[in-house]
């Protein structure tokens, strides 16, 4: 992907919700791409089905560039994870009160898929006028080291490849970007591979 030209965003009252709605706001302002807003809890939007899966479809249905989500549990699952495990669009997971897009970090394993990730995080880097830090990791405790990048270099995203799939929780010791999701004291992207 060289331009990301369509964002959805998930909204709701939630503080998390608003925290995503204006970071998507400011990236769909800096790469001049049309905002589509996912109302979370709506009955129309989500029909009979799992949050996860729904708004999965959407994205996809609407050829979304990039899916926005609050880090936020509804009905008792933790939104971003149904969600990021499911989707083929990228996600960014957003947390209350983080909104800076400066400084990012790019988590990778090495391996051809990797210019995936990069591919992704460069028009978006370059739109909001931030840096990015590739990091490689492939030996040890990955999640720490990445960690410990993060921390050093005070990162606002961490973006990283995930595989679609995967049981729900609780999750497998081996699926760093789910853990990452959940657990990350900054923004997630997750780029599928």
């Amino acid at each position: 992907m060289t331009t990301t030209r369509h964002f959805v965003v998930a909204v709701s009252p939630e503080p998390a919700a608003e925290s995503a709605l204006r970071v998507a706001r400011a990236l769909a302002s800096a790469m001049h791409a049309r905002l589509t807003l996912f109302p979370l809890g709506d009955h129309v939007a989500l029909g009979a089905g799992v949050a996860g899966i729904e708004m999965s479809r959407f994205a996809e249905s609407v050829q979304a560039d990039l899916l926005v989500l609050p880090r936020m549990m509804l009905a008792g699952e933790q939104l971003t994870d149904a969600v990021a495990r499911r989707s083929r669009v990228p996600c960014l997971v957003v947390s209350q009160g983080q909104e800076d897009l400066n400084r990012w970090l790019v988590a990778l394993d090495g391996s051809p898929r990797c210019t995936l990730v990069l591919s992704m995080v460069a028009p978006l880097v370059k739109a909001v006028g931030g840096t990015a830090k590739p990091v490689t990791v492939r030996h040890g405790d990955v999640m720490m080291e990445v960690l410990r990048e993060r921390e050093a270099l005070q990162a606002d995203v961490l973006a990283i490849g995930s595989r679609p799939g995967g049981p729900p929780p609780p999750i497998p010791p081996g699926s760093l970007a789910r853990r990452f999701v959940n657990d990350a004291p900054c923004m997630v992207l997750t780029v599928p591979l």
